[in-house]
């Protein structure tokens, strides 16, 4: 037994790489970790739901990447939120939200944090005024929204949400998943924390599945200290995996909203199309207000086959190169439609979105030619 146990303490190698790790002396730790005993001279012990250096550097690399003073990740885009609320929220406060949110969280606003007594409330977000009156309404403690709704596409002005939310001493939420950093910085607006699934753009190649919050550190530390009990932790491998991303962000960020705006205008034209919705098309409702907000229009593009459920059918019947499937934000073009999307989506029959990658515009306009045939 004293063998083994020598053997052990000398592997220093598998005590870096395992789920309990050490810290050399220097080393910066987050400031959601308990303070350091001066008395104690021992090197840092830590176990890995604490965090773990390569996690860490991905919280500091997203923290400036939004001009954040804090970042925490998580194991995915759904568990920060959840971490999130439960960091913000206790039974009688109230929750408002936009209704042109992902429908996931939504379920798990209305099933999961309403039977714990949060009071949970939609608005209509993209319109400001009637958000003013529901937060003049129900006085909520927190505001949740996404900049750029999925999949509806719809805005929400960060500036304008951040006003009225300052107004009212109410915590403002975004996810800004659709657009990333690259394009829009909620932080700069005012909005008091931004979300990210990192399983998305910010990861760009849908490998790594992660969620990020960002903000002052008096609102994320507390999802770190709720994230130490719940356990829903980023493994350090997939840390590495998201800093790799994140490296080749903006380049991707470019090419694929350049892409997404040459598809979107091509579809507009197209007989076999009903309706496209893009941000930078002129005819985009918030199309102004958008333009100013951000810096690009995105990877998204959503549209209506003008023969409606049966014509997504076929689509994905002759999708060859641009795969059918969940997800976006991939480094290769990808769709997501038909009867079971459009109940889960809200949306009317020959809804598709469409995530544009990093292919050949041309050539990804040749693809969708043969599918809509």
């Amino acid at each position: 037994m004293h063998k083994v146990a020598e053997s052990e303490s000398q592997d220093d190698d598998a005590l870096e790489c395992g789920t309990v790790f050490s810290v050399r002396d220097g080393q910066p730790l987050p400031g959601y970790l308990p303070p350091e005993d001066p008395d104690n001279l021992a090197p840092g012990v830590f176990y890995a739901r604490a965090g773990h250096p390569a996690v860490w550097a991905l919280e500091s690399r997203l923290a400036a990447l939004e001009g954040a003073e804090a970042a925490v990740c998580a194991a995915s885009g759904m568990s920060i939120i959840s971490q999130a609320m439960f960091s913000l929220l206790s039974a009688g406060d109230t929750l408002l939200y936009s209704r042109c949110t992902y429908p996931n969280t939504i379920d798990f606003f209305e099933q999961h944090l309403a039977r714990l007594g949060i009071c949970v409330v939609a608005t209509d977000s993209s319109d400001i005024e009637r958000l003013a009156a529901d937060i003049e309404r129900c006085r909520p403690k927190v505001f949740f929204f996404e900049p750029l709704g999925n999949p509806s596409l719809a805005f929400t002005h960060p500036v304008a949400v951040a006003r009225l939310c300052k107004a009212h001493c109410v915590i403002s939420i975004a996810d800004n998943s659709l657009l990333s950093p690259a394009f829009l910085r909620p932080l700069d607006a005012g909005i008091d924390i931004v979300l990210h699934s990192l399983t998305k753009i910010i990861g760009g190649f849908g490998n790594a599945m992660g969620g990020v919050a960002a903000g002052r550190a008096e609102l994320i530390n507390p999802i770190a200290r709720v994230r130490w009990s719940m356990g829903g932790v980023l493994a350090p491998q997939v840390a590495l995996k998201v800093l790799e991303g994140v490296k080749t962000l903006p380049l991707r960020a470019v090419r694929s909203s350049d892409s997404a705006l040459r598809v979107a205008q091509a579809l507009s034209a197209d007989g076999r199309v009903a309706r496209v919705v893009y941000p930078f098309l002129p005819d985009y409702p918030w199309h102004e207000p958008f333009r100013v907000a951000s810096e690009g229009g995105g990877s998204i593009v959503t549209f209506l086959h003008a023969r409606g459920t049966a014509g997504v059918r076929d689509m994905a019947l002759r999708a060859d190169a641009i795969r059918f499937g969940p997800s976006f934000g991939k480094s290769v073009t990808t769709c997501s439609g038909g009867a079971a999307m459009e109940r889960y989506y809200g949306q009317p029959p020959g809804f598709v979105r469409l995530s544009v990658g990093l292919e050949d515009a041309d050539e990804i306009l040749a693809q969708l030619g043969r599918m809509l045939e």
